[in-house]
């Protein structure tokens, strides 16, 4: 729940610089409908930093849930990578920090790959 304040602000503030943009104003000029302005112009130039916003929020929570499994006593791989740190078991501390290692490259690589999606600018060609 923490994490849902930093991207409703953001998504705030970008809608706010995007339906102050001329695109916004011309659209509205022509004629289009308040809801088609807003889903098929603004809201998708909106979010771009909300992606970015959202990718350091995942990204900080998949080092918190070693955290939050030790505090509530919860089972999962970061308490189980505690307890083998604390038993001097290397293997398993090895496998924690590859496992999250992978996920944190997967994230950023869907997060590069909606960037492509949400703005065909950002698309490499080739």
């Amino acid at each position: 729940i923490f994490s849902l304040a930093p991207i409703a602000r953001m998504t705030r503030a970008s809608m706010l610089a995007v339906l102050a943009s001329d695109f916004v104003r011309t659209a509205r000029a022509s004629g289009l409908s308040p809801s088609k302005v807003i889903v098929t112009y603004a809201f998708r130039n909106a979010m771009l930093p909300v992606i970015t916003t959202l990718s350091m929020v995942f990204s900080f929570l998949l080092g918190a849930n070693v955290l939050v499994e030790k505090v509530f006593a919860w089972p999962g791989i970061g308490s189980y990578a505690v307890e083998a740190l604390i038993s001097s078991d290397f293997a398993p501390v090895q496998g924690f920090v590859l496992t999250m290692a992978v996920m944190y490259v997967l994230l950023n690589l869907v997060i590069d790959i909606l960037y492509g999606v949400i703005d065909p600018r950002v698309r490499l060609e080739g």
